[in-house]
């Protein structure tokens, strides 16, 4: 979920772009909101408990429709996403096609199974009905510096001798950063299997 929410990151920004005097807000859970603290192209970000009970859910309802969106965009496509954006009574709903959840929507983008892409640019073609064509890739993931010592000063005080960072989004992101912050070799387990997919598509 974490890493979902960073691939999607590229959309908030061109959409801020295209719409710099919008109010932008996110509906996310607990543990990836965490991901777009401090983002500088968000207003908002809307917290929905995972798991959420009925009144909970409902809630989140009605503080959706409080705002009044004019544009609700439906990035995740699961059932409870469909389902939310279908009772935001935003007057757009935008979404990949994806039957019978396509009922929630009155803007849908088709996929393209034969088109093997990178997923943020799978995701930023869903803009392309709000004539948005971007290829801008870049992440973005900002966090308080607090919040790298914090982690340095308790991998240091464990005495640690080397450092494997698990391979997803986030992690493979901040390698650099966590490499020039501790003392001790940093593998990330991300580069090996990008180097032998490399030589695989080469060959």
């Amino acid at each position: 979920m974490i890493g979902d929410v960073l691939l999607n990151t590229p959309v908030v920004r061109a959409l801020r772009q295209h719409y710099p005097q919008s109010y932008l807000a996110y509906c996310t859970e607990p543990i990836a909101a965490q991901v777009l603290r401090g983002n500088p192209w968000l207003d908002d970000i809307l917290i929905q408990p995972r798991p959420a009970t009925w009144r909970q859910q409902l809630a989140m309802v009605a503080r959706v429709r409080q705002q009044r969106f004019d544009l609700v965009i439906d990035l995740m496509g699961n059932p409870r996403s469909a389902l939310l954006t279908l009772l935001s009574g935003a007057r757009h709903r935008l979404a990949f096609a994806r039957f019978p959840r396509s009922l929630c929507y009155n803007y849908l983008v088709a996929r393209q199974p034969e088109i093997v892409d990178y997923t943020v640019l799978e995701r930023l073609r869903l803009l392309a009905p709000l004539g948005i064509h971007t290829t801008d890739t870049a992440l973005d993931m900002v966090y308080p510096n607090e919040v790298g010592t914090e982690v340095v000063a308790f991998l240091q005080a464990h005495g640690i001798k080397l450092l494997v960072v698990a391979c997803n989004t986030a992690s493979a992101l901040a390698l650099p950063a966590i490499r020039r912050a501790v003392k001790v070799p940093v593998m990330g387990v991300i580069e090996p299997g990008s180097r032998a997919a490399v030589e695989i598509a080469d060959r």
